[in-house]
């Protein structure tokens, strides 16, 4: 108490429940995950809107989706930095979201060069 840090060492130290520190890359996972919904929302809306609630709106649902990977590929990425900690549900989750999102990458590269790549 004399002052300095040294009586830290000798002290075990562990987190406290619910009180750890906020990963800031989890705040970006959940942004990326937001802005993907909201592009998948958007679409819905905007399909349903075109087509007075029937039928298709001429739009290609594909490449909507696979913008929505695109902006959720950094999200699954984050996950995939805790692999060896998560149980085996969530890694199975985490290799289906990063197939899908290179599935969905592709086809929007294929879209953008005029080139099918799948």
């Amino acid at each position: 108490m004399a002052g300095g840090d040294a009586w830290r060492a000798g002290v075990r130290w562990r987190p406290v429940e619910g009180r750890g520190t906020r990963d800031p890359w989890e705040t970006v996972s959940t942004i990326c995950a937001v802005a993907s919904v909201a592009v998948l929302l958007s679409f819905a809306f905007t399909m349903k809107k075109a087509s007075g609630g029937r039928g298709t709106s001429g739009k290609d649902p594909m490449l909507y989706i696979s913008i929505a990977m695109l902006i959720y590929l950094p999200a699954a990425l984050i996950d995939l930095r805790r692999f060896k900690q998560i149980n085996a549900k969530q890694k199975m989750r985490t290799i289906v979201e990063l197939l899908a999102a290179v599935i969905a990458v592709l086809y929007f590269i294929g879209r953008w060069t005029g080139h099918e790549l799948l």
